[in-house]
């Protein structure tokens, strides 16, 4: 599941209280899976660089994603809150 990423993974997070586990790696790439389905929700580059965090909001429907230089970025992480085209 996790081979998806191409560089070296930096961080791994499970929700508080659900069932989804956040990845992201040393090309600035998050991805958001269902580890019991073996799928993957979400994949999307944050940054063009290292991502060093990874963090859950409390209700586990946010991701916080920080950089060692500061950066931070707020992603949407329910699959069912996701904006639809």
């Amino acid at each position: 599941m996790l081979e998806a990423h191409l560089t070296r993974l930096t961080q791994l997070a499970f929700q508080h209280h659900g069932e989804l586990l956040a990845s992201s790696d040393a090309d600035g790439f998050l991805r958001v899976w269902n580890p019991q389905q073996s799928t993957q929700l979400i994949a999307m580059r944050v940054f063009p660089s290292a991502i060093s965090r990874v963090a859950w909001s409390p209700d586990d429907r946010l991701l916080v994603v920080g950089q060692e230089n500061g950066g931070i970025a707020g992603i949407v992480a329910d699959p069912a809150d996701q904006v639809k085209d």
